[in-house]
């Protein structure tokens, strides 16, 4: 199964994605930003893309997931700290675009998770899914909308959209940004601080990354989700004052250290929450089973761990390996990179002042004009901002040199000297002007060749993603045995069978089709009953020769639905898979699997074995249609006895499949005359079963072929017959040409 999940760099993203490749899937991802250094080695492949890129479409039919999930809320490319504005709308587009890119898809569920951030206030009781939600935040009324839009796919469109909506969920920080949930910021307190401070009369709902990764894994594996929306908490509720104090016990080092390290201390901030959210996990508990939690302690000893084994992170706020220049530039690196032109400028002005005194003298150089050099250097190189610096400079050392031999006040009055300084401006203004006007344009084709260039590697990338797809579905499609053309002509043999013998290899084709040595297949003789026609196993005859449709529980009612049922709960009185064999609104066969790999019980395996129940139908239907239309020759008159060549070719296939452990039949016999045949046959007929026959080989006897009954079954029907006033007795197999009945 292919699963497309969404998501930037964190700690849930990678587990979700390690969970997904144990189970055994292939894993598809997309990134949310174009700068990606590394990627996860179980990743298939991965798409380094915006959520909201033109491409994403592209991205969807390309991977075409069966399982897409958006992990929303707790997205970390989402920063919720600086303009919530843009955020927010950047958020809802991107939901959006995804949503739009997976309902033309088609096919798939999309798995969203929400979170408790859309209820505020103080609520006493536990909410469940129909609460309304209101939130006066931006990033509640966010997730509020975002709820309402994944709704709104899944009802007006018919798009598979599952929302998620989380309790407070905890995990363990890889960075100090990453410190969001209360108990990481407890944890980091407690070992900064060693103060944990809480909230008299608060209460809260932790869950934690691994609970919430297995509670993802079971919707998205899920037959079918009835309600587009499942809240996810504990049953456990737990005081923030608990809470503190728990990490307080579990902050406190042991052994020598212990002594020498203070403790924590527990304190009530005296602040009065004026919010409490606990959600209900009712319907996802009734729907999906919830089998545990993880334990609150055994989560806060591990990010307690990870916090100590990171000091420069998490206690110093200090990245790993930063050195002192990286922790300057990254502070002030804004203000050296503006004040560098402003330095560069002064600096050098003191060189033209100097030579401009030199030249003043100057036989050969005093007519030329090194203030004016100067400026258009530094309106060439830096443009109009730093000409009007080095003009105001130049203007500076101009008046200073004239003084030398004038007053100041001449200079001033002199209007040589203001002919010289709108000379340098303008020169130096227009010079600067036209440096920042070209820069402009060449930085505007820069950035649309860019934005081409980034247009080409994404088709670039899409098309050797689709390359690498298509090879990799090749090489599937060729080597492997789940390939639709050899199902098909696999199952296209049958037709080559009689009605009996369709069913027998089919059970054969079976066990090469789902790698399964278990195969059952169950004739319904009713709405109630279900009779085993044949069987691979010992383990495949777990539930018997006749069996009570209704007493199979889930098996009984997906079936009935005409679905696939799969056996997720693993409950060993069920097989790992079954399928119906429908004619019309009826079913006429149920095929079960009992032994199944783990990695096969997919949604895509459910398929391909509704395909070959599909086509087996097909094949007993042709067959059936046959026998019908030779029904007058191969019966003897009105009577339900089978003649001579009709018989005999039954008892050759049953007694091969016998042999084969297909199956397991008893053959009856008692001498008739010619009058009494049609007598005797209508007094067997009442007490046998439909899936038994009747049948002659002009021996001078009357044969009843017990289907699937051994020799305690025949008992029971020998019992049966004596009581209708037929003695008939057990006889072995006829040979070629032979009589069963004098054999014995």
């Amino acid at each position: 199964m292919k699963v497309l999940l969404i998501g930037g760099e964190g700690s849930l993203i990678n587990s979700l994605t390690d969970r997904f490749y144990k189970e055994g899937h292939r894993i598809f991802r997309i990134t949310g930003a174009r700068f990606i250094k590394t990627a996860n080695s179980h990743v298939f492949e991965q798409y380094d893309f915006p959520y909201d890129s033109p491409v994403i479409g592209e991205i969807f039919e390309s991977a075409d997931p069966d399982i897409v999930v958006f992990t929303g809320a707790f997205d970390p490319l989402f920063d919720w700290k600086g303009e919530t504005s843009h955020t927010a709308v950047k958020y809802t587009s991107c939901l959006l675009s995804l949503l739009i890119a997976f309902s033309s898809a088609g096919k798939s569920r999309f798995i969203y998770l929400s979170s408790q951030e859309v209820f505020s206030g103080w609520h006493d009781g536990r909410l469940e899914e129909t609460a309304e939600p209101e939130n006066t935040d931006n990033r509640g009324m966010v997730l509020i909308e975002a709820e309402n839009l994944c709704r709104s796919f899944r009802k007006d469109r018919g798009a598979d959209v599952v929302t998620l909506r989380l309790g407070t969920f905890c995990h363990c920080p890889e960075s100090l940004a990453d410190t969001m949930d209360p108990v990481s910021a407890m944890c980091l307190h407690a070992l900064r601080d060693r103060q944990v401070n809480f909230a008299e009369k608060h209460e809260l709902s932790l869950l934690f990354e691994r609970d919430v990764v297995q509670f993802v894994i079971q919707a998205a594996f899920a037959q079918e989700c009835e309600d587009g929306l499942y809240n996810i908490a504990p049953d456990q509720v737990m005081s923030e004052e608990g809470l503190a104090r728990l990490i307080a016990a579990c902050a406190q080092p042991s052994g020598k250290k212990k002594d020498e390290t203070p403790q924590v201390e527990v304190c009530d901030s005296g602040m009065e929450r004026k919010e409490k959210t606990i959600l209900s996990n009712a319907l996802f508990r009734k729907k999906f089973g919830i089998n545990h939690f993880a334990d609150p302690k055994t989560e806060i000893d591990g990010i307690l761990a990870y916090m100590r084994a990171h000091p420069a992170v998490f206690l110093q706020d200090v990245p790993e390996g930063e050195t002192f220049r990286h922790r300057f530039m990254r502070r002030f690196g804004w203000a050296v990179r503006s004040l560098v032109p402003f330095v560069e400028n002064v600096v050098l002005f003191i060189p033209f002042f100097m030579l401009n005194n030199r030249a003043t003298g100057s036989q050969y150089f005093a007519k030329i004009d090194f203030y004016l050099l100067y400026v258009l250097l530094f309106a060439v190189v830096h443009g109009q901002q730093q000409a009007i610096v080095s003009a105001m400079l130049s203007t500076a050392g101009y008046i200073f040199r004239q003084m030398y031999q004038r007053t100041g006040f001449d200079v001033i009055l002199d209007y040589n000297t203001y002919i010289w300084i709108a000379q340098l401006f303008i020169v130096g203004l227009t010079v600067g002007y036209l440096h920042d006007t070209i820069r402009k344009l060449r930085a505007e084709a820069a950035e649309d060749h860019d934005y081409m260039a980034e247009q080409l590697n994404d088709i670039r990338d899409i098309n050797s993603s689709n390359v690498r797809v298509k090879d990799a579905l090749e090489t599937q499609v060729i080597s492997q045995n789940d390939s639709i053309g050899k199902v098909y002509r696999m199952v296209s043999d049958l037709d080559r069978y009689s009605a009996d013998e369709v069913l027998f290899y089919a059970a054969g084709l079976l066990k090469e089709m789902m790698s399964s040595e278990d195969i059952a297949i169950y004739s319904c003789t009713g709405p109630v009953f279900a009779r085993l026609f044949t069987a691979t196993s010992a383990k495949a005859r777990t539930l018997g020769n006749s069996i009570r449709r209704g007493t199979l529980g889930q098996l009984s009612r997906e079936v009935s639905s005409r679905r696939v049922f799969i056996n997720r709960s693993l409950d060993p009185g069920l097989p790992m898979m079954a399928s119906g064999v429908y004619r019309d609104d009826q079913i006429l066969m149920l095929v079960m699997i009992w032994t199944l790999p783990w990695e096969m019980m997919t949604l895509g395996e459910a398929d391909r074995l509704a395909v070959i129940c599909a086509l087996i139908r097909d094949s007993v239907y042709r067959a059936d249609r046959y026998l019908a239309v030779l029904e007058n020759q191969r019966f003897i008159g009105k009577a339900r006895v089978l003649g001579k060549e009709a018989f005999s070719n039954l008892l050759k296939v049953h007694h091969e499949a016998d042999l084969h452990g297909l199956t397991e039949v008893t053959l009856l016999a008692v001498p008739v005359t010619r009058d009494t045949l049609r007598s005797q046959s209508e007094t067997v007929w009442r007490v046998l079963r439909s899936t038994d026959y009747m049948g002659t080989l002009d021996d001078g006897f009357l044969y009843v072929l017990l289907t699937n009954t051994g020799a305690a079954g025949a008992a029971v029907v020998l019992r049966r017959l004596a009581g209708a006033g037929i003695a008939m007795r057990t006889v072995p197999f006829p040979e070629k040409g032979g009589a069963g009945g004098r054999e014995s």
